[in-house]
């Protein structure tokens, strides 16, 4: 009887590290992706801030060089018509 007790208290405790685990994973995964959403989010502000301090860069005179500003897992993307830039990001989580 005592053996049969200890594999329950066993088999419980294991579910128990089991959904504790699963929680503890599911909030850094959630943390992960907010922050890197935000670092993508950032980082397309601050390409904005660049293109409109400074109308001699590329994005200004037509192409939309995004360049190197493109964080991990996120697309940074600009679009120029007529006398308007729109940056845009976009990160998939």
């Amino acid at each position: 009887m005592v053996l049969l007790q200890t594999i329950i208290m066993s088999l419980i405790m294991a579910f128990i590290a089991v959904s504790i685990m699963n929680w503890v994973l599911s909030r850094y995964l959630s943390a992960v992706n907010t922050s890197k959403s935000a670092v993508a989010r950032g980082r397309s502000g601050g390409y904005a801030m660049t293109v409109l301090s400074n109308p001699a860069t590329e994005a200004v005179s037509g192409d939309c060089n995004i360049g190197n500003v493109q964080p991990d897992g996120a697309t940074v993307g600009c679009d120029k018509s007529g006398d308007t830039i729109t940056i845009t990001y976009d990160y998939e989580q």
